[in-house]
């Protein structure tokens, strides 16, 4: 069997760079058609309007819970109205906003604890106000 020259080794190795180089520019191109798919025009403007609406919501909850401290009978009310718009707020940014990497796991994981003690909220405060009368 014979073996390679110095020569040919040169050129097998030069030829293993650029196939190497092809298959990451063929994989980073992959990884933004994916990214693209996911994010078009349509998803952005979901994600944004979506978040503009959420963020208009509790500012007119906070708008409406400092305004009726004094007049309202109930304020377990009011207080329900901004724990569910903070918990749609924080599952949009952790389902929206954060794809990769530790911040989505930890985004993720306050998301579900939020939701969790906001509906255990809601039915505290049904258990309050409609039970109780």
């Amino acid at each position: 069997m014979r073996g390679f020259t110095e020569a040919e080794k040169q050129q097998l190795q030069t030829k293993i760079e650029v196939q190497e180089r092809k298959q990451r520019i063929v994989g980073e191109i992959i990884r933004k058609n994916k990214e693209a798919k996911r994010t078009g025009p349509i998803g952005t403007a979901w994600k944004y309007g979506f978040l503009a609406i959420i963020l208009s919501l509790f500012g007119l909850n906070i708008f409406i819970h400092l305004y009726s401290q004094h007049y309202s009978s109930n304020q377990h009310i009011t207080v329900l109205n901004l724990v569910l718009v903070l918990m749609l707020l924080v599952n949009h940014i952790a389902f929206h906003f954060t794809k990769r990497g530790w911040l989505n796991l930890v985004m993720k994981t306050v998301a579900g604890i939020m939701t969790v003690a906001g509906l255990a909220y809601a039915v505290y405060v049904y258990r309050l106000t409609v039970l109780a009368v």
